[in-house]
This record gives structure tokens, sequence and C-alpha cells, in this order.
């Protein structure tokens, strides 16, 4: 179970701006929209994170992990640009169950539950305090105040059919997703596409895909693929879905993955 718990800190880190370093290819296709996503201090905004994770060994056997998560963070101080540099969080819902084939499902609540953190920007990482709770520091000790999420967004004016791509080796808000990949490649590129505008509403869809060779030595792909929501009016990514997995040579899945996070603007920690 810790091994998930690990997983669901890195890939679903709280998010809020960054500018990423995404390749963009522009394509002259509607009006430009600024998607900008940017806080202000007082900013209040709810967090909740789902992660399924599905192991399927050689006999087909699966190990089922789940993991659902609530938290208010609020902003203390930003930068210039609207990147928040200082955040209060507290963790409202913790909750993890496990399930082996056939098996009775194991239920508990995560180490966060009922704690709060203050978490702080510097340049060479995120400094954390724990300002309420009994978690310890190996169960906090990889939160971070941006993610993965907002990293993909263009910090300038972007059109519908534009698409770029973002390199994932060696950057931290991709920590988790690289773990779950379990390997390595020398071009590790996530590929992004702006393919709807409705109002304030935009869609990204997304993409990772990237092959290599277990410890094991059994030849792996690992996919990824799904959907980010920005609010542009709240500067705001609203949602993300990813879905995929493992698949071995001959496509049969050894992992499935599935995740779903959504953040609103709330006036207070709880509504």
């Amino acid at each position: 179970m810790q091994r998930y718990c690990f997983i669901f800190v890195l890939l679903l880190a709280a998010c809020s701006a960054t500018g990423g370093g995404a390749t963009t290819r522009p394509s002259p296709v509607g009006e430009p929209v600024m998607l900008n996503v940017a806080a202000k201090a007082g900013d209040r905004v709810r967090t909740r994170r789902e992660l399924s994770v599905t192991e399927i060994d050689m006999t087909g056997q699966k190990l089922l992990v789940k993991l659902d998560e609530s938290f208010a963070t609020e902003v203390l101080d930003v930068d210039a640009a609207g990147n928040p540099m200082r955040v209060s969080r507290a963790y409202e819902r913790s909750f993890r169950s496990l399930q082996h084939a056939g098996g009775e499902e194991k239920n508990e609540h995560g180490a966060l539950e009922g704690c709060s953190f203050e978490l702080t920007q510097l340049a060479d990482g995120v400094t954390i305090k724990l300002l309420s709770g009994t978690a310890k520091p190996e169960d906090y000790g990889d939160l971070l105040i941006q993610g993965f999420d907002t990293v993909i967004v263009p910090r300038g004016p972007a059109r519908k059919g534009d698409a770029w791509e973002i390199d994932i080796n060696g950057n931290p808000y991709f920590r988790g997703l690289l773990k779950l990949a379990g390997l390595e490649a020398e071009r590790n590129v996530l590929r992004a596409e702006l393919f709807d505008v409705s109002g304030d509403i935009a869609r990204i869809s997304l993409r990772w895909r990237v092959s290599g060779t277990l410890e094991s030595g059994v030849p792996m792909v690992f996919e990824l693929a799904g959907e980010l929501r920005v609010d542009s009016a709240q500067r705001l990514v609203t949602e993300v879905t990813l879905s995929g997995g493992k698949t071995d040579s001959s496509g049969r899945p050894l992992q499935q993955i599935a995740m779903k996070l959504n953040r609103e603007h709330v006036s207070g920690w709880y509504r």
C-alpha cells in the first residue's frame, strides 16, 4: 500500500501555475485565447482527486488500489506572474482501499487526513511545515505547490488546433508519471493539443507514450491519454482525466490506471 500512496502523492501533486517548458507548434485556426492559469493572494480552491491502479500478474490475477483525497488550499503569496509562492493546505479526506482478485476489500484512512500544512516555494524546491495533525515527514515530504496539469497550459495566446510537446525527463512535476512508467527513455515527451474552445472553457487533449524494458527484461509500453479543462474566466484548471497503463509487447495489459481531478474556487474551507 505504501508504494501506491507514494505514487499518488507524486502523480496528483497540488497544481497551480507555472511555465513548464512546452514547445508549441502554432496553427492559425480561430481567434487566439489566453489560457494563463494564475492565482492571487486570498484565493481558496478545493481539489478532489481520485486514482485507481490495477496490477495484473502473469496468471491474470488482479490487485486493485483506489485512492480518494480532497483538500482545500489558500494562497498566501504569489509572484508577479501569479504563481503561488506560499500556501496553506488542509486535508479534509484521505482514503484508500486495496483488493486482491476475489478477496475482501481493505479500507483505511490516509496519514494526511485531518492535517494542515504551510508550503513555501524556494528556488531549489518546496519547504513544508506541518501546522496540525500527526502525519510524519515521510507521509508529506513529496508535496508540491505546483503540479503537472498547469505545466501543460500555454503561457501566451493559443488557438484551437495548436499542438505542443513537453519534455518530461528531469521535470519535477512529472515525477509521478515517471514513477508509474518504471522506465527511462532518451526522448520522453507528453503531447498536448488545444482541440476545443467553447465560451470560457478550453479543452486540451493529452497523450504520453513511452516504450522500453523492465528490470526483468520484459519489453513494455506505457501509455496515458486524457483531457484537461481550463476555465479562462477563473484562470483555473478545473478538471483533469487520464487513463491507460502498461502493456507487454503483445498488447497484454500489465497495469491499468484511471485518474480524475476536479478543482473549484470556494469561499471557505468547508461549504
